[in-house]
């Protein structure tokens, strides 16, 4: 079977790019900071579940011999997911603290976080054959973690918490600009 015949067949290849597309379909109806830092948090409770997901693989990669591929695929994902959850807690805390919007925020940029988001999801459903990777999650963890980006979503992005003492903190215990 040829590669487009592959591809034409694949159903998660079409729901994928058709969730990647959706994101255009609402973009316009929402103001761009909305999106943004609604798709932030998401990312914060699904890097949690993705990085929690590597700890048992992370402590497997000085017990057991593994092949090299797989070493650096846990720890790749461990790292992507830590960079990724890093990145969006430090600029909701900015945006918390009065950072301005028009430095972080873009439709492009939010598109950009809605495909990181995607990724986590299919890497939290993705099937696991072999011990190397981290456990599966299923549509029903799937859920429960969007259940909880919802409810953090409420109380950092509808009950706007002031970040200022936060912010403040970090910037003398941070060479931050």
């Amino acid at each position: 079977m040829t590669f487009a015949a592959r591809f034409k067949r694949s159903l998660t290849i079409w729901i994928g790019f058709g969730c990647a597309g959706l994101y255009w379909a609402v973009a316009p109806f929402l103001p761009t900071n909305v999106q943004t830092e609604w798709l932030r948090v998401f990312m914060i409770v699904l890097g949690f579940a993705i990085v929690a997901s590597c700890v048992k693989a992370i402590r497997s990669l000085t017990l057991a011999d593994q092949p090299v591929s797989a070493q650096q695929y846990i720890l790749g994902t461990f790292f992507r997911e830590l960079g990724l959850l890093g990145s969006a807690m430090w600029l909701l805390v900015w945006r918390g603290a009065g950072f301005p919007p028009w430095m972080v925020v873009s439709n492009i940029n939010a598109f950009c976080l809605w495909l990181v988001v995607l990724g986590q999801a299919f890497v939290l459903m993705a099937p696991r054959d072999q011990e190397r990777t981290p456990p599966a999650v299923r549509w029903p963890q799937l859920a429960a973690l969007v259940g909880i980006s919802v409810v953090l979503g409420y109380l950092l992005l509808v009950l706007r918490p002031d970040f200022r003492l936060v912010a403040s903190w970090l910037q003398t215990c941070l060479p931050v600009n």
